[in-house]
């Protein structure tokens, strides 16, 4: 057999074959045919391979071993220009050979074949995932898993078909990444290691996902990740999240407030404790503040915006991880129900602290401990464990007993949290519908919306558990239905095909496929160069977001020396639709009289502050607006 291979191609596989492999005796196999090569790497359960086009290879084909010395020596070698060939004789031995420059090397190994060529189902099998959001979910994963022995496999990562999910933790807190579409029922395991291939498999090729013949399969590009499937046994988390209606505390950081933490809460007493304690207290503003031997520290959070009373302690470290994850949404339960945390895609629990704080004393650990873990989670450590032994059964179905015998109370204590939750998200859901979105897509937007749908579907499940009749009232404002004239085509930078449409009303929107809607980008590159001239205050009449608005706007100028830059700013966005703002008028007076005093100051702050403005627009004449279509026409002839 003689196999040639040029020197890049053998750097590339070696590389991160010789790291799959650094503490394996076991060596690699390579089978090669005429213009392909196939190399394979295996370590007990897992087998990496690399396949891919060998043009240099014209006539080699067959099989060669090549044991971890030889891998040693052959990826030491240097330069990335010309070939290396292994040409095996006897079938025992192989002889590698390459030059660099005026120096010819070669290397004889031993090349026995060893190693069981493992099976790869076609392409069809196959399934695209999205590489970004399982790359950033399977990094915080790999952060949460415990490498410590347990009843449940909490060294691997959750693959819940299901659901969507990849899921992690090692008993005391626990990572929820969503939007993963896995094409399997049920769960699987994929366990984290040091020898997972991570920088090819998330080197930027799309990245792939199969089953097959109880193996996990990804796959990225030429490299293909192989790991033995085990029974799951993960533990049943989905008792775990916190009911919404039993928070005692929930507060929604600004992105000011969580820069602030991440910078500064390492700096706070404490640190160096045990539990790393930090308190977070609603007073006039949110405070997070430590102690320890005298020195206390205290950081105002006054940007963020809460519902509640409750103070509450935890370790910080759980809270700068969910910052670093971009959590907003923090839900602390009454009670010592774990604390969630939510993002876009991902919730993370972790669990409060009810126990003091306790000084970090040097002692010998033994092998069965784990020494980061604080004392109050060890005893709590279970709890985010929702299987488990007899006793562990026995104890929930007593707590589930406790709660059937008191139900009424506990319902009405959710239905009084729940009213001020939606009334809440109601007032932001209404006051924020109208700015303009930056993207099509505003993942805030959705998951405003969601939000509001959860907590009104709760609230409606606590009225029907207290035998009370739910409240209807029309979360969704009545949407404009307007009737389109084309006016013209345009396209943008990147190919994008956008059609400009009128109404007979006057209000102009965008559409690019099957989609109408308007957008701060859009007004950017398309509107604003037609704006140029406009310098007194002006209205446009827009439709985004499903309805139709006016949207006064004007242009400031700034100066910087000879220089003089424009800007454009849209300010108020009013319903041009009737019933719209009434719609709002309705919900904006409803909620906050209903929850009365409980609300976030700058919640009813700012419901007062568009009421105002809606009775304003209420009792007036529909504002001037620009003639856009004529605007595009001077644009068009003098272009």
């Amino acid at each position: 057999m003689r196999l040639v291979l040029r020197r890049s191609l053998w750097s590339e596989i070696l590389q991160t074959i010789s790291k799959f492999l650094a503490k394996s005796p076991l060596g690699f196999q390579v089978e090669s045919s005429p213009g392909r090569v196939r190399a394979y790497a295996v370590l007990v359960s897992q087998t990496l391979v690399y396949e891919n086009e060998a043009p240099e290879n014209t006539d080699g084909e067959g099989i060669l071993h090549i044991p971890n010395d030889a891998l040693r020596s052959l990826a030491a070698s240097r330069g990335n220009e010309g070939t290396i060939s292994v040409t095996a004789t006897d079938g025992v031995t192989a002889k590698a050979e390459w030059r660099n420059k005026s120096l010819r090397s070669n290397y004889q190994f031993a090349a026995e074949t060893a190693i069981p060529a493992p099976e790869i189902p076609g392409d069809e099998a196959f399934t695209p995932l999205d590489l970004d959001r399982f790359q950033t979910h399977f990094t915080v994963c790999a952060e949460v898993v415990t490498t410590m022995r347990t009843r449940f496999d909490l060294d691997c990562i959750c693959l819940d078909g299901d659901k969507s999910q990849m899921l992690a933790s090692d008993g005391r807190q626990l990572y929820l990444g969503n939007g993963i579409p896995f094409p399997w029922k049920g769960k699987c395991l994929l366990p984290v290691t040091p020898t997972f291939p991570d920088k090819v498999l998330f080197g930027g090729t799309p990245l792939t996902v199969a089953r097959n013949r109880g193996n996990l399969i990804l796959r990225s590009g030429p490299w293909t990740y192989l790991i033995s499937e085990r029974t799951p046994n993960f533990p049943d988390v989905e008792g775990l999240i916190p009911h919404p209606g039993d928070t005692g505390l929930l507060a929604h950081l600004s992105e000011e407030d969580a820069a602030q933490i991440e910078e500064l809460v390492p700096q706070m007493p404490g640190g160096e404790t045990t539990n790393r304690l930090i308190r977070l207290q609603p007073e006039e503003d949110l405070i997070l503040s430590a102690e320890a031997n005298g020195a206390e520290s205290r950081l105002v959070l006054d940007s963020s915006v809460w519902l509640g009373t409750m103070e509450v302690l935890f370790n910080r470290d759980f809270l700068l991880r969910a910052i670093k994850i971009r959590n907003r949404e923090l839900r602390f339960p009454r009670g010592r129900g774990p604390i969630l945390t939510e993002g876009h895609d991902s919730q993370y629990l972790f669990m409060p602290l009810t126990e003091p704080d306790v000084p970090e004393v040097e002692e010998e650990i033994s092998p069965d401990e784990d020494s980061e873990q604080p004392e109050a989670q060890q005893e709590t450590s279970e709890e985010l464990q929702a299987e488990g032994s007899a006793d562990d059964d026995e104890g929930l179905a007593e707590e589930e007993q406790t709660d059937e015998t008191s139900a009424g109370p506990i319902w009405e204590d959710r239905i009084a949290w729940l009213e001020k939750e939606l009334a809440w998200y109601a007032i932001d859901y209404a006051v924020d519908l109208g700015v303009m979105d930056p993207d099509q897509a505003n993942p805030e937007s959705d998951a405003r919306w969601a939000r509001l749908q959860r907590t009104q579907k709760a609230l409606n499940q606590a009225y029907k558990e207290s035998g009370r009749k739910p409240e209807k009232f029309p979360l969704q404002p009545p949407q404009s239905k307007p009737k389109w004239n084309e006016l013209g085509q345009f396209s943008t930078a990147d190919g994008q095909a956008l059609e400009l449409l009128c109404t007979k009303e006057g209000f102009f929107s965008l559409r690019t496929g099957d989609q109408t809607n308007l957008t701060r980008e859009h007004i950017a590159m398309l509107l604003e160069p037609l704006l140029t001239n406009q310098w007194k205050p002006f209205t446009l009449a827009l439709y985004y977001n499903d309805h139709t608005w006016w949207v006064d706007g004007e242009h400031t100028l700034e100066r910087k020396g000879k220089t003089a830059k424009r800007h454009l700013h849209l300010t108020e966005y009013r319903p041009a639709n009737t019933k719209h703002l009434h719609w709002e008028i309705e919900v904006l007076s409803h909620f906050p009289n209903q929850s009365k005093e409980d609300l976030p100051v700058p919640v009813r702050e700012k419901a007062q502050a568009r009421l105002n403005q809606l009775d304003r627009w209420a009792h007036s004449e529909p504002p001037q607006t620009l003639d856009l279509l004529n605007l595009c026409l001077k644009f068009a002839k003098t272009a």
